[in-house]
């Protein structure tokens, strides 16, 4: 087994859930990328393509308003 983050780690294909909208995020540095979608890739490469992700239960995340985005 190889560890997350190490080379040759397995990774997610072209055909994994989000794979095509994750490629256009900037995860060069920590919350650059959006965190409710990048949650949801997360959620449904674990528990399935067709699954649906629980709302958040926070008071306010980046991503939650149409406009958030552009806050930065």
């Amino acid at each position: 087994m190889v560890a997350f983050g190490e080379p040759n780690a397995p990774i997610n294909g072209a055909a994994a859930p989000m794979a095509r909208a994750a490629a256009t995020w900037d995860l060069s540095k920590e919350d650059r990328g959006p965190e409710i979608a990048l949650n949801e890739s997360i959620w449904k490469s674990i528990k399935g393509r067709t699954s649906r992700m629980p709302r958040p239960r926070h008071e306010r995340i980046i991503g939650t308003n149409a406009t958030d985005e552009d806050d930065k």
